[in-house]
């Protein structure tokens, strides 16, 4: 979550489905109130989430399980 944490205008939030710590789900904002139009807003939310995930597969991963 630190990496969406320090994005602009992008909610994190537990994903529903499953009982896992490892996983959230993202929001990507709908940009109407900027004019833009579908493509244009395709673009930028991919555009958002290779810069994600190029910053979490440099880190690694964050969520370690219990051990018992």
């Amino acid at each position: 979550m630190l990496d969406v944490d320090s994005a602009t205008e992008l909610n994190v939030r537990p994903d529903p489905q499953l009982c896992n710590e490892a996983h959230y789900l993202i929001e990507f904002p709908g940009f109407a109130q900027e004019g833009l139009t579908k493509s244009a807003v395709k673009r930028e939310w991919k555009k958002r989430a290779q810069h994600l995930a190029i910053r979490a597969s440099n880190r690694g991963p964050l969520y370690q399980p219990c051990s018992d």
